[in-house]
């Protein structure tokens, strides 16, 4: 029997234990199954092919997933939302795709969003703000594209339209969860295990450990209800100078937050949210004295007041 068992293929004898110990988990091993729909979830299609991959849906769960690959001799890689550009929640071992582990809870009196790393931002900001209290929304500091895992997002130092005024998402974390590479878990926050508090603010992404459960601080919606979008053109052979001068603008202390692309085809775009101000004439006074923006009159595309902060996120 030993011998047979030591000649099995490694994402066999994974999924094996995995299914001993949680029957109704989704697992596959290689070509099986939902195997190539799993994985061309991710961006880089061409990375690394898992021997096998799983879906747990908890925290129990993540744990024996990851025991299981110790068990067999196969290395890890956790995915949250499939956006890792350089293909790092792609391995040949075991990829430990979180997108079942939707777990969300709002504390309406510490104001203290948990969430698990299935969610993807998009969710979350509109989660969360709809859950909280009419007269009391909140909201926290996520990035613009809505299909980025929190769990990737979060340990890796994410930014974004906020963030002048609420810093990073993990800026605000009060406490996490992660999984361990022997499958134990470790509750970290500033008073205990705060080595590993600290990796969880773009120092990991998924080196050390596995996130799975992350608490956050709140902040009241209100100043970012008061919301004015913009999207505006210049041609492309302006994009140069513009971007030059750009880089001199100090986003009025995190009131405004502005973001320039290049479009070979379509010119230089500038969009983004002025905070605090439904007034599109006050938005426009924010920047059209500075240096980047005389540069050209740019065309208006888009210069108007969002019904509420997750509108105004969903825009851009």
């Amino acid at each position: 029997v030993a011998l047979l068992a030591s000649a099995a293929d490694p994402g066999e004898l994974y999924i094996n234990c995995i299914a001993e110990i949680h029957p109704h988990v989704e697992a596959y091993e290689k070509y099986e199954g939902n195997y190539h729909k799993i994985i061309a979830q991710n961006i880089l299609t061409h990375a690394p092919e898992p021997a096998a991959v799983v879906l747990p849906e908890n925290e129990p769960e993540l744990q024996d997933a990851v025991r299981c690959a110790k068990e067999v001799g196969l290395s890890v890689c956790p995915r949250s939302g499939g956006h890792a550009f350089l293909g790092e929640s792609r391995c040949t071992g075991v990829m430990i795709d979180l997108a079942k582990m939707m777990g969300f809870h709002y504390d309406t009196q510490s104001k203290v969003l948990t969430v698990e790393p299935g969610f993807v931002l998009g969710d979350v900001n509109y989660d969360l703000y709809f859950m909280s209290p009419e007269d009391d929304r909140r909201v926290i500091p996520t990035g613009i594209c809505p299909g980025v895992g929190v769990g990737g997002y979060i340990p890796g130092g994410g930014h974004g339209p906020m963030g002048g005024k609420l810093g990073l998402t993990c800026d605000n974390l009060v406490e996490v969860h992660m999984v361990t590479q022997d499958g134990d878990v470790i509750v970290a926050n500033e008073e205990q295990n705060t080595d590993v508090f600290k990796l969880a603010c773009g120092g990991c992404g998924g080196r050390y450990g596995i996130f799975s459960k992350f608490s956050i601080k709140t902040t009241s919606a209100d100043f970012f209800d008061q919301v004015t979008v913009f999207h505006f053109q210049w041609p492309i052979n302006k994009a140069g100078e513009i971007i030059a001068k750009w880089f001199d603008y100090g986003h009025n202390d995190g009131d405004t937050w502005f973001r320039l692309e290049t479009r070979l085809h379509g010119g230089l775009h500038g969009y983004g949210v002025c905070w605090g101000t439904s007034n599109p004439a006050d938005c426009l006074g924010r920047f059209e004295n500075e240096a980047f923006f005389q540069v050209d009159t740019p065309y208006i595309e888009i210069l108007e007041a969002a019904d509420n902060a997750p509108d105004a996120m969903a825009f851009l």
